[in-house]
């Protein structure tokens, strides 16, 4: 996983994989481009049969905020919130918030 991300960091112990969103000036909020790394990085992570675990959070401060995606109006379901569940290219792990 040798790709670089503008918005995440990817750090591997082992069979722990830890990726964090690295966004202190919005503190760790996720936009669009953020959800789009780590689509990118989660569909890696999931092709390597040895990672086992993999923990999400946010560097410096704060912790992870979806806030700018929640407000982002593509991203909206149809009750008007956020979806649940973001599928991925390969359907062995589901990322859900």
């Amino acid at each position: 996983m040798g790709e670089t991300f503008k918005n995440i960091r990817f750090e591997r112990d082992d069979k722990v994989a830890t990726v964090t969103i690295d966004r202190p000036e919005r503190k760790n909020a996720i936009d669009i481009d953020t959800m789009m790394e780590l689509r990118v990085i989660v569909d890696q992570i999931k092709q390597d049969s040895e990672i086992l675990a993999l923990i999400l959070t946010g560097g410096g401060d704060a912790a992870v905020n979806p806030m700018e995606v929640i407000r982002h109006p593509k991203l909206l379901n149809g009750r008007g919130g956020l979806p649940t569940r973001f599928p991925c290219e390969n359907d062995n792990l589901d990322v859900r918030i």
